[in-house]
């Protein structure tokens, strides 16, 4: 009788026993990993590139202590992926948001109760927006996410670096709620024609919004990409832990764009 160990394939192993190139390739916790990463990027680069380069013209600067704000931008953007990739049921994002919340108590945005009350409000809708009995899983669930991920950490950036906020300042933010509403309504209205009309229409509104601005390169190639996304995108059928990260680059870019036709 044959050994069958003799006829089986040999393990193709490298000199050094373990192709790590390989074993990155074939890992979920790094592919995960990664586009978390992707998507904490995304966001703090949408939440603090606008205030940031709006104070300059106003000499305002950040007080000591502002990596807590850092670390509040990043919690939360995290929480979002988990909150968006597990279809809003995560034992992760709930954690993100406790600890978020627990670094809003620092003494640096404690001391300024606006900024206080603002930072835990994001952070409770967060929570709330994972209780299912709520339904927040909808078109309303998504507006008032918009609203408060678009002018909730911004405001707090400008305000602790001003003292005070600008109407001109909250004007500049309004195309940032159509880009929250925009990008993520597949992520609130998966696979239904509810979803296909949503984007149709806020695809609209939004590049509405975008034609009332100053016209210039940069406002037609935010039209095209605003167009070429829903043509392209919306209408494709993309694992879930794909599409967060993906509808966020592109409202990263959307939003990039828009800064520099308003800059």
């Amino acid at each position: 009788m044959e050994n069958p160990t003799l006829n089986s394939q040999p393990l193709q192993r490298t000199p050094k026993g373990v192709n790590l190139i390989e074993k990155f390739k074939q890992s979920p916790w790094q592919k995960s990993s990664l586009l978390a990463l992707v998507t904490v990027l995304s966001q703090n680069i949408i939440w603090w590139t606008y205030p940031l380069i709006y104070s300059k013209h106003l000499n305002g600067q950040l007080p000591p202590g502002s990596f807590v704000l850092v670390a509040y931008s990043v919690l939360v953007a995290l929480a979002m992926h988990f909150i968006f990739s597990s279809r809003f049921h995560s034992f992760w994002a709930m954690l993100l948001c406790i600890l978020s919340g627990i670094v809003t108590f620092s003494s640096l945005i404690k001391g300024s109760f606006e900024v206080f009350c603002l930072l835990l409000l994001f952070t409770g809708y967060l929570i709330i927006l994972q209780i299912k009995w709520i339904r927040l899983k909808s078109i309303i669930g998504l507006v008032g996410l918009a609203i408060l991920a678009a002018f909730t950490i911004p405001l707090a950036i400008f305000y602790l670096q001003n003292n005070y906020v600008t109407s001109k300042f909250i004007v500049t933010l309004i195309p940032l709620v159509f880009s929250y509403l925009y990008f993520l309504i597949p992520l609130f209205i998966p696979y239904s024609k509810l979803r296909t009309l949503s984007s149709l229409i806020l695809g609209l509104a939004f590049l509405i919004n975008i034609m009332l601005l100053p016209f210039n390169f940069w406002t037609l190639l935010a039209i095209v990409i605003v167009a070429g996304s829903w043509l392209i995108l919306f209408n494709l059928e993309l694992d879930i832990r794909l599409q967060v990260p993906l509808y966020f680059c592109l409202q990263t870019l959307t939003v990039m764009v828009i800064f520099l036709q308003q800059h």
